[in-house]
């Protein structure tokens, strides 16, 4: 059986993550399932038992899963932690559990002032403190 790609979009809220992702999925010539760690975290029920570290890590199992059975996804989520990229940090996890998966890591960014203008738009006014990682 052909194993699935995975698409990994890791950037800044408002980056523009959710956009690539779905005009991936219009553009692509194979489906992807696009999987938001948001969505992730909004389904998971009930909320007491939610931890970020437990919705990241049914998002990462959940494209391991489809990629093992042949089908093809695009991963959205945000790493803002300073340890991210050290050993236990979330993309180290990321890194660990996809190792045996065909994964295209992409870094997605944007200036600072249209992400300002974005995160104002959208009605999220702490942007200024979360411009950078």
């Amino acid at each position: 059986m052909k194993t699935g790609k995975i698409i990994y979009l890791n950037g800044i809220s408002g980056a523009g993550k959710t956009t690539l992702a779905k005009k991936l999925q219009e553009q692509a010539s194979e489906p992807f399932y696009w999987l938001s760690l948001d969505i992730f975290c909004q389904t998971l029920s009930p909320k007491k038992f939610l931890r970020g570290y437990d919705a990241f890590t049914s998002l990462l199992n959940t494209a391991k899963f489809y990629s093992s059975i042949g089908v093809n996804s695009i991963i959205d989520t945000v790493h803002i932690q300073k340890d991210t990229y050290e050993k236990g940090g979330l993309f180290h996890a990321a890194l660990q559990l996809l190792n045996d998966c065909p994964v295209l890591f992409v870094h997605v960014t944007c200036p600072p002032d249209e992400l300002r203008r974005r995160k104002t738009e959208r009605g999220d006014y702490d942007a200024d403190n979360q411009l950078s990682f």
